[in-house]
C-alpha cells in the first residue's frame, strides 16, 4: 500500500527497494547456476574425463562473474556452507561442489587467510576441482570427494591448506593432476579411503604431511606419468597400500619419511588370505625414479614389495624396527640400511620429522610454510649423513 504526503506525492520510503544480501545473491545465483547446467554431461568424469569437466567449470566460472558480489567475505563463505547441506550424490551435489570452488577463490582473491569450519555436516563435493586457491584452513567437514581434484589441471595451483578432522573417501584425490600443482599440504585426522591418491599424476606436489590417517590407498598411486612429489612426511597410518605403486611411469619421488604403520589385522580374509600391509610396494614401479626412503614402525605383510624400476632402482632406504612377511620381496634398490634401531643421530633428526608432522597442520599459515620448508631440511640431512 502507498503511502502520500500532504499534497499527493508518494513518500520517499515507500520508493526505496530492499536490497539484497550477499548472502541472499549468492543463493540465487547457486539456484541459477544448477537450472542451466544440472543436465549437463560434462559432469560425468566416466564419460567426459577431467578436461570436459575443467572445461565446465571456466563456463560456470565465467557465466558467474558479474552475478555475484565483486568480493566476498570469509563470513559470507561460511555462511553459505552452513546453509547447505550436500549430502547426495548426484549432478546438483556436483554442481553445487564446484559452485563452492568458485566462491572460495572469489574468497582468497580479497582476503589473505581463509579458515572455515564444516561442523561436522555432510558437504560431499565440498571444493570440487578448485583451481586456484592459497592459505585455506578447513576442518570438521563429512563427505566423499571433498577437495577431489583441487589444483588439477593445466596452471591449477592450491597453495598452503591445512584439513583437519574431516571424514570421507578421495579426499584432495588426484590433487595436483595433470599439469597442475598442490604445495604446502598438511593433513591431520582425517578418517576415509584414498586420501590424495592419484596425486600429482602429471603434475607437481612439493610438501606433503600426513598425520593420524585412518583408510588404505593414502597416497596410492600417485606421482605417476611424469608426475613429481619433492618431500612426503607421515607419521601414524591405519590402513593398507600406503603410497602402493606411487612414482612409477617415468614419476619421481624425492624424499619420502613414514613412521608408525598399522593395520587392522581384524579385516576378513580373501580366498583364505588376509590382505597385505603392502607400505610403499610396487613405489616406482615400473620406470619411475625414487630417491630417499626412511620406513620406521612399520608392521605387516608386503613392505616394499616389488619396489624400485629394475634399471633406475631407489637410491637410497633406511628401515628400522620393521617387520613382516615379503619384507623387500622382488625390490630393486641400490642402497638400503636395515636396523633394529635407528642410529642417534638418525632418530634425534626422525623424532624432529615426526614432531613438525604431527603439529603443522593447526599451525597458522606463514608457521605452515616454515614448518614444511625445515622437515625439507631435515629430510635432506637424514639421508646425508647416511652417506658419510
Amino acid at each position: 500500500m502507498r503511502r502520500f504526503d500532504e499534497f499527493g506525492n508518494v513518500t520517499a520510503r515507500d520508493e526505496v527497494k530492499t536490497e539484497k544480501s550477499d548472502l541472499e545473491k549468492v543463493l540465487d545465483v547457486e539456484k541459477e547456476i544448477i537450472n542451466q547446467y544440472e543436465q549437463d554431461k560434462r559432469l560425468d568424469i566416466g564419460t567426459v574425463g577431467i578436461a570436459g569437466i575443467k572445461e565446465l567449470y571456466a563456463e560456470i566460472l565465467l557465466r558467474t562473474q558479474f552475478d555475484l558480489p565483486t568480493s566476498i567475505s570469509q563470513e559470507i563463505l561460511q555462511q553459505y556452507l552452513d546453509a547447505r547441506e550436500n549430502s547426495e550424490k548426484n549432478e546438483e551435489a556436483k554442481l553445487r561442489g564446484i559452485y563452492s570452488s568458485i566462491l572460495l577463490e572469489r574468497t582468497c582473491s580479497s582476503k589473505k587467510n581463509v579458515f572455515l569450519t564444516g561442523q561436522n555436516k555432510r558437504w560431499s563435493y565440498l571444493f570440487y576441482f578448485l583451481h586456484c586457491a592459497q592459505n585455506i584452513s578447513l576442518e570438521s567437514f563429512l563427505g566423499d570427494e571433498m577437495l577431489l581434484g583441487a589444483g588439477c589441471g593445466e596452471r591449477a595451483n592450491v597453495e598452503n591448506i591445512s584439513l583437519r578432522s574431516m571424514q570421507g573417501k578421495n579426499i584432495l584425490a588426484a590433487g595436483g593432476a595433470y599439469k597442475g600443482s598442490l604445495k604446502y599440504v598438511s593433513l591431520a585426522e582425517i578418517s576415509g579411503y584414498g586420501v590424495l591418491n592419484n596425486a600429482g599424476n602429471e603434475g607437481n606436489i612439493d610438501n606433503v604431511t600426513l598425520s593420524n590417517i585412518t583408510g588404505d590407498d593414502t597416497l596410492a598411486r600417485s606421482g605417476r606419468e611424469n608426475g613429481k612429489i619433492k618431500h612426503v612426511s607421515v607419521t601414524g597410518i591405519y590402513g593398507r597400500n600406503l603410497l602402493i605403486s606411487a612414482g612409477g611411469d617415468d614419476g619421481k619421488i624425492d624424499h619420502i619419511s613414514v613412521n608408525e604403520v598399522k593395520c587392522d589385522e581384524n579385516i576378513p580374509t580373501v580366498f583364505g588370505k588376509k590382505p597385505m600391509n603392502n607400505c610403499l610396494s610396487w613405489i616406482g614401479n615400473p620406470f619411475g625414479e625414487v630417491s630417499h626412503i626412511l620406513l620406521n614402525d612399520i608392521t605387516g605383510d608386503g613392505i616394499l614389495m616389488w619396489a624400485g624400476d629394475e634399471k633406475k632402482k631407489v637410491k637410497e632406504v633406511i628401515i628400522a624396527n620393521s617387520e613382516g612377511k615379503d619384507f623387500l620381496k622382488g625390490s630393486h634398490l641400490e642402497n638400503y640400511s636395515v636396523y633394529r634401531k635407528l642410529p642417534k643421530n638418525k632418530q634425534d633428526l626422525l623424532d624432529k620429522i615426526v614432531h613438525l608432522t604431527k603439529t603443522i597442520a593447526s599451525q597458522d599459515f606463514a608457521e605452515r610454510k616454515r614448518m614444511h620448508d625445515e622437515i625439507a631440511q631435515l629430510q635432506i640431512r637424514l639421508f646425508d649423513e647416511e652417506k658419510t
